[in-house]
C-alpha cells in the first residue's frame, strides 16, 4: 500500500501540486531550464524508465525504457537534448538523446561505470563521474562524444559534479583523508 508522489511546490513548500502517484519509486527529478517539464525515473512496470512530464497539463511520455539501467536524466541548456545513463550495452554509459527525433548518441565508452552526467552552461560538453581510473573521479567529454578527459585529481573520491552558472567552476562531492566535503574546483 506504499505510494510514491512526484510533487512540485513553491520554494517555501506551499502551493503543492501532485504530478504523479505511483506504487513504484520515483527518482532523479530534473526541471527543464524553461520550467515547463520535468524528466524523472519511474519504476512503473517493474523496470526503471525515464519519463518527461509536462507540468501544466500533466501529459507525459517515456523516452528511455531499455533493458538494464535507465537513469540520471539531465537537460541540455536549450532543452533540446537529454543526457542519461543507460546500460543497454552491458555497462552504464552516458548517452545524449535529441528530443526532436529521439536519436540516441553514446558519448562515453569503455568498460568503466559512467554516471551522473551534467551539461556545461554552453551545451558543448558534459561532465560525469566515472571509475575508469580505479575510483570515482570527474571527467569531461564533448556533447557529441569522443575521448573523455579527467578533470579531478586531488582526493581519492570526487563525484556528483555540477557546473556553476558561469561555467568557470565545478561544485562536487570530494573526499580526502577519509573526510567528505563539498568542494569547488576552478
Amino acid at each position: 500500500s506504499k505510494r510514491y508522489n512526484l510533487i512540485v511546490a513553491d520554494a517555501d513548500g506551499y502551493n503543492q501540486q501532485r504530478l504523479l502517484t505511483s506504487k513504484e519509486p520515483i527518482m532523479s527529478p530534473r526541471w527543464s531550464h524553461d520550467g515547463k517539464k520535468i524528466a524523472y525515473v519511474s519504476f512503473e512496470g517493474q523496470r526503471a524508465s525515464i519519463y518527461i512530464q509536462n507540468v501544466s497539463d500533466g501529459s507525459r511520455h517515456v523516452v528511455a525504457a531499455y533493458p538494464g539501467i535507465n537513469g540520471a536524466p539531465a537537460w541540455s541548456p536549450d532543452n533540446s537534448k537529454l543526457a542519461m545513463v543507460l546500460s543497454k550495452s552491458g555497462v552504464p554509459k552516458i548517452y545524449v538523446m535529441n528530443l526532436a527525433n529521439n536519436q540516441l548518441t553514446a558519448v562515453s565508452d569503455g568498460f568503466s561505470i559512467d554516471t551522473e552526467p551534467r551539461w556545461s552552461p554552453d551545451g558543448k560538453s558534459l561532465i560525469f563521474t566515472s571509475n575508469r581510473s580505479g575510483g570515482p573521479q570527474i571527467y569531461q567529454v564533448s556533447a557529441w562524444g569522443g575521448t573523455a578527459k579527467r578533470i579531478t585529481f586531488n582526493g581519492n573520491y570526487n563525484a556528483s559534479g555540477v557546473y556553476t552558472p558561469d561555467g568557470k567552476s565545478l561544485v562536487l562531492l570530494h573526499q580526502e583523508d577519509g573526510v567528505f566535503s563539498i568542494a569547488r574546483l576552478d
